[in-house]
């Protein structure tokens, strides 16, 4: 077998293993909503420190919710080393984020809302799925267009947006480990 045959079945092993790491996806999609909707009702300094600090709490947040989901956002494969260095390369947008944050606050939704999907394409190529790099294109693609066409919804639509693609992409992850547990029990028979 050649290596790259070997490594598209073990990029489908390791997404049925992870149940495509749901957890973590469903953990963006609950602090994205929470964004959304605090943007209503705070002032947008305070929204910026709120959403910046609170990021801190989706990985955790993924992990609890990682055991109802029957998502084991931890599971090892010979390709999640790429994790890494994905989630380091997500997180140096920060500089950018808290720069562009102090000049013009409204900027902040963007740059955070960008800047925390930077690993989704890494993530879809180590699970081998599509959806993943379709979440990360919508992502920024929308989040760019309200930026730009709904500027007096930077605080509350965008981020809501974002958790609407969120929820969209757990069905979209579940639908590839559906497909990719039969393409597994096909080629056993």
């Amino acid at each position: 077998m050649e290596l790259n045959e070997l490594l598209v079945i073990e990029k489908r092993n390791f997404l049925i293993k992870a149940n495509g790491g749901i957890g973590l996806p469903a953990a963006g999609c609950i602090y994205w909503l929470a964004a959304g909707i605090a943007g209503y009702y705070l002032e947008p300094r305070t929204w910026y420190s709120v959403a910046c600090f609170a990021t801190g709490l989706i990985f955790p947040l993924g992990l609890v919710l990682a055991k109802p989901l029957k998502s084991d956002v931890l599971a090892k494969s010979h390709i999640s080393g790429v994790l890494f260095p994905a989630l380091i390369s997500m997180l140096m947008f920060w500089p950018l984020a808290i720069a562009g944050g102090t000049l013009d606050v409204s900027f902040v939704p963007l740059a955070i809302g960008v800047g925390m999907g930077l690993h989704w394409p890494v993530i879809g190529w180590m699970y081998g799925g599509k959806s993943f790099m379709a979440h990360a294109f919508f992502r920024t693609i929308g989040c760019t267009v309200i930026w730009f066409v709904l500027p007096d919804h930077r605080f509350t639509i965008l981020p809501l947006y974002i958790a609407f693609v969120y929820f969209v992409t757990i069905f979209a992850i579940k639908a590839e480990v559906e497909m990719a547990k039969k393409q597994v029990a096909t080629a056993t028979v």
